[in-house]
């Protein structure tokens, strides 16, 4: 059993460390989806920079001009962009948040046969939405206010 994070046509899968737009692997670097996993764990927060930095990094010490190309970088991947950003705002002078609605999904993935090609099926047995507490209660169910799939397909590429 693994979590996975869906938001509109995007999920990551934080043990594949995979990417998936409408069940096709995007290319991320390995810092990249670390920025992208964190933001999506804490959606519709302030997240500052250096709490950023500090759940990336840790103690290392990384200049602020490093997280702002790693955040370009999210952004291309994800279809956003600094001008028109729906995902990734930034806030000036203090940090980043993550605007869309994320469902959190406990899954099992069913591995088929060993042979070349092969796709993961992802059955999703729970599902959580992670929605700070300023937007209220929810009386949609994310099943129906979610572009996420309960089955999700995604070749599993590997570099």
């Amino acid at each position: 059993m693994r979590n996975l994070y869906g938001f509109g046509e995007f999920f990551l899968d934080p043990n594949e460390r995979v990417l998936c737009r409408a069940g096709f692997p995007v290319s991320l670097t390995p810092k990249a989806f670390d920025v992208l996993l964190f933001l999506a764990q804490n959606p519709n927060r302030l997240i500052t920079r250096d709490e950023l930095l500090q759940a990336v990094w840790g103690n290392t010490f990384v200049e602020e001009g490093n997280l702002t190309q790693y955040i370009s970088h999210v952004r291309k991947a994800l279809g956003d962009s600094r001008g028109n950003s729906r995902l990734i705002i930034t806030i000036a002078r203090k940090g980043y948040q993550f605007t869309p609605r994320v469902a959190a999904r406990t899954v099992e993935i069913v591995r088929p046969a060993a042979h070349e090609g092969a796709t993961r099926a992802i059955s999703t047995t729970d599902t959580r939405l992670l929605e700070p507490a300023r937007h209220g209660p929810t009386t949609e169910s994310p099943r129906t206010n979610l572009r996420f799939e309960f089955t999700l397909y995604c070749k599993v590429i590997r570099d």
